[in-house]
């Protein structure tokens, strides 16, 4: 069984400029990691940058708005070398 997953960014400059990381970071095999899951205990892939895989519900529950959230996702993507 595979894993789907959406993730959401908003059409603007920040949101553009976050595309064109995420996507670096994926080709860099750096977005994703592998770790435990918390309901299951079974390995699985897992987020080492954060995204919102929603557009509601705000920082809660990792949807918008958040408006810490380009800054902070700035901060995952330089920790993992990417700039």
């Amino acid at each position: 069984a595979g894993r789907s997953q959406h993730a959401f960014l908003p059409n603007d400059p920040e949101g553009r400029e976050l595309l064109g990381l995420f996507s670096l970071a994926f080709r860099r095999r750096v977005l994703f990691g592998l770790g435990p899951s918390m309901a299951t205990g079974q390995v699985r892939p897992t987020f080492s940058i954060h995204l919102k895989t929603s557009t509601c519900g705000g920082p809660e529950r990792h949807g918008y708005p958040d408006p810490g959230y380009h800054r902070s996702a700035l901060q995952e993507l330089r920790r993992a070398g990417i700039e």
